[in-house]
């Protein structure tokens, strides 16, 4: 009997530790991935939006910059109107904007995409906490092999 339980409980050991290996720590990356990503849009918001201000202060209707064509290969530009702008709205979708008013859609998508990774973190915690309650799940399995042996010595 006692050996058919310790059979059980490594059986269980195991099962534990290959559903966390498999399907719990895989879920959390793709979760902690795609919320980088989310980061990664917001900084990208947040720089256009900051850019967009500095032109709203100084008034500029032209703008002589460096455009990135790729590979870091970089060319001079020069903006002659300055006044509207295209913003990417999402699956390579462009709309035109004045500058105000892509300041207006940049801080929307900000809150959007802010709510957005926080539900991804909480997603993430409720993962992490699920990885520690099976983990101390298989350290008291395994503690309860131990005082079986311990009770069977004596």
């Amino acid at each position: 009997m006692q050996n058919n339980s310790k059979i059980n409980s490594s059986q269980k050991i195991q099962e534990f530790e290959s559903f966390i290996n498999e399907k719990l720590k895989p879920d959390l990356q793709k979760i902690l991935d795609l919320r980088d990503s989310i980061y990664t849009k917001i900084s990208n918001y947040l720089i256009l939006k900051n850019n967009l201000e500095i032109l709203e202060e100084i008034n500029s209707t032209e703008l002589t910059t460096l455009m990135d064509f790729g590979a870091n290969i970089f060319v001079q530009t020069k903006v002659h109107d300055t006044s509207k702008l295209f913003v990417d709205i999402g699956a390579n979708v462009f709309l035109e904007f004045t500058r105000k008013g892509a300041i207006n859609f940049i801080e929307k998508q900000e809150k959007i995409l802010n709510e957005q990774a926080d539900e991804l973190t909480e997603k993430a915690a409720k993962i992490k906490a699920n990885i520690q309650t099976i983990s101390q799940g298989i350290y008291e399995l395994m503690n309860i092999n131990e005082k079986e042996k311990e009770k069977y010595r004596k």
